[in-house]
C-alpha cells in the first residue's frame, strides 16, 4: 500500500516539475519571503530600506519569470540576474550571499547541461 502511495505521489510530482528551475524558483521564493518577514518585522534600518527594496525587487523578478515566462528563462539569463543579485549581497543582505552561491552553482549546471544536450 505505501508504495503505491510513493509511485502516485511521484507520477503527481512528476507533472509539476523537479529539476534546477523549481529549485532555483524555490530558493528565490523563499528569500523574497525573509525579506517581507523582516521589513514587517523592521529588522532593517531606515537606511538600509533603498538597498533592501532594490534588492526585494529584483530577486521577486527573477522569482516569477524563472517559472512564468513564456518562453522559459533562458539559463544563461537566469545565471546574470543570480550573479546580480550575488553582487548586491552587502550590508544586511550579505545573510543570503551563501543561499545565493548556492543557487548560482545549480543553474550554472543547468546552463551546462543545456548546451552540452
Amino acid at each position: 500500500m505505501a508504495e503505491s502511495r510513493r509511485s502516485e505521489f511521484v507520477k503527481r510530482l512528476s507533472t509539476v516539475g523537479v529539476g534546477p528551475r523549481e529549485s532555483i524558483h524555490v530558493l528565490l521564493g523563499g528569500i523574497v519571503y525573509d525579506i517581507r518577514e523582516q521589513a514587517i518585522k523592521k529588522r532593517f534600518s531606515e537606511e538600509e530600506m533603498e538597498a533592501v527594496i532594490e534588492f526585494h525587487d529584483e530577486a521577486e523578478d527573477l522569482w516569477r519569470d524563472t517559472m512564468v515566462s513564456d518562453p522559459p528563462l533562458d539559463p544563461h539569463e537566469i545565471v546574470a540576474r543570480l550573479q546580480k543579485l550575488l553582487n548586491a549581497c552587502t550590508g544586511p543582505l550579505g545573510q543570503y550571499e551563501a543561499r545565493l552561491e548556492h543557487g548560482l552553482r545549480s543553474a550554472e549546471r543547468f546552463e551546462r547541461k543545456r548546451e552540452e544536450g
